[in-house]
């Protein structure tokens, strides 16, 4: 089971993130390796004991392993939810053009087993007479889960609607590279208030 969380928006900000996590693996890993190894083979050569002796390089390893596995999976991560931005802008563009029951028929079986594509569209309907059509999005935060039930992408955005804006979350079922809304919500004053 993975979770990774974000900050930001575009290209600069998940680089930023990944040059962090490495950077704090590599410190980490020096770290460790620095401590553990040249104390453990020392105290090996002073003690003369051999389980002691084992550990660093075992340890060594699992770092190393360790940080393969990390690096893997945060470029599996980024793959992740750029499909699902991508899927974002689809989902607007569907939205503006008032496509709702296309919306919902491409979203996983996640979301329609919680909610009939009529009271769904009633929902869209309802938010884009009040809000309008979508005029600017920007990410606000990313999370990534992968566990038993599968992989999930969820991303807020701010967006700004013709008459108010709102935070926007989507939720995204990841399956042989396809990503598939699994839930909508949106927090806006304006749906209140109009």
């Amino acid at each position: 089971m993975r979770l990774q969380q974000g900050k930001g928006s575009g290209r600069s900000g998940r680089q930023q993130q990944r040059q962090l996590q490495i950077g704090a693996l590599r410190h980490a890993i020096s770290q460790a390796v620095r401590s553990e190894f040249i104390t453990g083979f020392s105290d090996c050569s002073i003690r003369g004991s051999s389980h002691i002796k084992g550990l660093p390089m075992k340890m060594t390893k699992l770092l190393v392993v360790a940080f393969c596995i990390t690096l893997l999976t945060s470029c599996s991560m980024s793959k992740d939810t750029a499909l699902a931005q991508a899927q974002i802008s689809a989902f607007h563009s569907e939205f503006d053009a008032g496509s709702f029951q296309k919306i919902y028929s491409s979203s996983s079986p996640d979301l329609q087993k919680v909610e009939s594509e009529g009271d769904f569209v009633k929902l869209l309907e309802v938010i884009n007479r009040k809000l309008g059509n979508v005029k600017t999005s920007t990410q606000l935060t990313w999370r990534v889960f992968s566990g038993p039930s599968g992989t999930f992408v969820t991303i807020v955005n701010k967006s700004q609607f013709e008459h108010g804006s709102g935070d926007e979350q989507f939720v995204y079922r990841i399956h042989n590279g396809v990503a598939k809304l699994a839930g909508y919500h949106i927090n806006s004053l304006a749906l209140v208030t109009r």
